[in-house]
């Protein structure tokens, strides 16, 4: 086999060229022709590293993508983007590792290669979100502003309990925002605190967000969450357990192709009774497609089946 591992320097806590270094040492001893490391230190870098691999007709059997989910993004982006399709294996060394956990993929370097040797693989769902490739979600709101806005030593220091307490608390006490939200032939008018269209079950650190998601049937599945008041404290308590898609704050649906508009929001005035177009919160409009910052409103989402290989763990499906 001839392997390629890209990695991010910077993901987690910072330890993933120590990781890689005992990977390739595992990996040639059994076997594996050659193994490449490469340290992405930006997206550019990334692109110009596929960019070289096709302009040099460089063979690989397999790349093994090491960082957080938007690292992996970036890469299955720049990688398809260049024409190119290798299998991929995901050693999760960012601080949440949603769409490696769907895999079963493990911090264990053993067991890692493990999986490797055992060429366990499987087809996987990708979508195209305004011309970016979605691994995982792309995703939109108060959460999605809470869980992006933290520092980097935060990060560090907390992990992924950050996600948690800032992405609940940016939701709660915040005015919603009504969006126009199609999924296939279905169209919901809301007000929306949350909106997630998402590839498998684990979003943000919770492991059943998308509770009914499977990354290889052809379908990524919505989770809007409506403006509840108080009762959004037991509707983020079913969260955890995968048991909000029959909550009554919540719209799920599973579909092939979404678009969701900004619908302006209106108040009337009290003496007047004019209607006043309100601002939206740009709080609320905060983008992400799989951790990294999305584009502006309308976002169009495209479901593409069987898009690229993946390895995973056989006590995961």
């Amino acid at each position: 086999m001839n392997i390629e591992i890209i990695l991010n320097p910077n993901s987690g806590h910072g330890n993933s060229i120590i990781y890689a270094k005992k990977i390739k040492d595992l990996l040639l001893k059994n076997s594996c022709n050659e193994v490449n490391i490469f340290e992405s230190l930006s997206i550019e870098s990334t692109e110009q590293r596929f960019k070289e691999i096709k302009e040099k007709d460089i063979q690989l059997d397999l790349i093994i993508l090491m960082g957080g989910d938007g690292t992996v993004s970036i890469c299955i982006d720049r990688m398809l983007k260049t024409g190119l399709n290798f299998p991929i294996a995901i050693f999760p060394s960012g601080t949440v590792n949603d769409f490696s956990k769907q895999l079963g993929m493990t911090k264990n370097v053993k067991k890692f290669v493990k999986t490797i040797l055992a060429n366990s693989k499987k087809q996987c769902d990708l979508a195209i979100s305004n011309g970016i490739y979605t691994i995982n979600v792309a995703s939109g709101g108060y959460f999605t502003h809470g869980a992006n806005t933290y520092s980097s030593k935060a990060k560090k220091l907390f992990g992924k309990i950050v996600y948690y307490v800032k992405g609940m608390f940016s939701a709660f006490g915040m005015s919603p925002q009504r969006l126009k939200i199609t999924a296939d032939d279905n169209t919901y008018e809301e007000e929306v605190l949350i909106y997630l269209i998402a590839n498998s079950k684990s979003v943000g650190g919770f492991k059943k967000m998308g509770a009914r998601a499977k990354i290889d049937d052809g379908y990524f599945d919505l989770c809007m969450i409506k403006d509840g008041g108080i009762s959004l404290i037991f509707t983020f308590f079913k969260l955890f357990f995968g048991l909000h898609t029959n909550d009554k704050n919540v719209i799920y649906k599973k579909a092939k192709n979404f678009k969701v508009e900004l619908v302006p929001n209106m108040h009337e005035d009290r003496i007047t009774k004019r209607k006043h177009l309100k601002k939206t919160n740009p709080k609320f409009i905060s983008r992400d497609i799989d951790g990294n910052k999305g584009p502006h409103l309308p976002l169009n989402v495209q479901v593409i089946e069987n898009k690229i290989t993946v390895y995973y763990s056989n006590k995961k499906a």
